[in-house]
């Protein structure tokens, strides 16, 4: 199913007034429950973009090098629902974004809140999806991109970092124990 259908059948009306864009192999940091409501409820900012940690091989260490470092790139989580804007999607065969393209002008704000991807976690998987990803690559632009290759480089070349967790804001109260998963149940 493309990407527009399953975006037109979601409601965009729930309390908060935001969407957020997530998949399944996706979790924020724990940090998020303490401070989305700073998030949603500013109202400055209308793009929420966060940096996306590529969990390679374990749930303990994500990748840095090359296209892979997520101190280089954001992408963009949450937006505040806007009824005027163009659903226009970027024109690509995979990946083709979170939201449309008009999602792209709109006030962002890059958090330092960080989310865990687990897609590239289970190291038994990613010479599937290489062969996946090389396969779409040849039909769209009729070679092997770069980005792609990177997936079978050897191990030695792969850097990989620990994830430590990041503190809470200081001026927010040390509340209970608390985790990211229920957080997405906060903003529907």
């Amino acid at each position: 199913m493309k990407k527009e259908k399953i975006v037109a059948m979601m409601p965009v009306k729930n309390e908060s007034g935001w969407i957020l864009a997530l998949d399944a192999d996706e979790m924020f940091e724990d940090r998020i429950i303490d401070e989305a409501k700073l998030l949603i409820n500013q109202t400055d900012y209308d793009a929420i973009y966060f940096r996306l940690f590529d969990f390679w091989g374990s749930r303990t260490h994500y990748r840095t090098d090359n296209g892979w470092n997520p101190w280089q790139r954001f992408a963009l989580f949450l937006v505040r629902s806007r009824p005027d804007l163009d659903s226009t999607w970027f024109p690509r065969g995979v990946h083709c974004g979170r939201f449309p393209v008009s999602c792209q002008e709109l006030i962002p704000y890059f958090s330092d809140i960080r989310v865990k991807h687990f897609g590239w976690a289970r190291e038994e998987e990613h010479y599937r999806k290489y062969l996946y990803y090389r396969e779409k690559d040849l039909k769209l632009y009729g070679e092997v991109r770069p980005f792609t290759q990177s997936i079978q480089a050897p191990r030695g070349k792969i850097r990989l970092e620990e994830w430590k967790d990041t503190k809470t804001l200081y001026f927010l109260k040390d509340g209970e124990e608390r985790n990211a998963d229920n957080f997405i149940f906060t903003l529907l």
